[in-house]
């Protein structure tokens, strides 16, 4: 892939004048493009490093420690379950779970077959419509598929 001018700059303006914070993928093109063309490419560069160097002076404002402590004092306290509700709830969650399971081991033992009957006589109704027919029971061939 060969690198454009363009594309160079946009390079610049999301990683910066420094092509090895660059993706790797893109490392090769841009320094062949700044050999062939080094003065197009230069201004780029420059804004680039300008905002880099502004980017590496900023440093975050320092915290008191009053504040610090007086933060972590504000944050609520994790409360310790005791007596029954400290082993009663995960067991009601799990004895839960375990019956939503069993259900579905349930229903799919059993056969449930309701939804492939209902598919069946939805095409019957869908065929009847297609063909013109005015009463679905004409294609079916009996009246209690209206």
């Amino acid at each position: 892939m060969t690198m454009t001018p363009n594309r160079f700059k946009h390079l610049t303006e999301a990683y910066g004048a420094d092509v090895a914070r660059w993706p790797k993928a893109e490392r090769a093109d841009a320094a062949a493009l700044m050999a062939d063309e080094p003065t197009i490419l230069r201004e780029a560069l420059s804004e680039a490093n300008q905002l880099d160097e502004a980017l590496d002076l900023w440093r975050p404002p320092e915290v008191r420690s009053a504040l610090r402590e007086a933060v972590v004092a504000a944050a609520p306290k994790r409360r310790r379950r005791t007596g029954w509700s400290g082993w009663l709830a995960p067991l009601g969650l799990g004895a839960g779970l375990a019956g939503a399971c069993a259900a579905g081991v349930l229903f799919g033992a059993a056969g449930f077959t309701g939804v492939g009957q209902t598919q069946a006589l939805d095409t019957d109704v869908i065929t009847a419509a297609t063909a013109g027919y005015d009463n679905a029971a004409d294609i079916v061939g009996s009246g209690d598929a209206v």
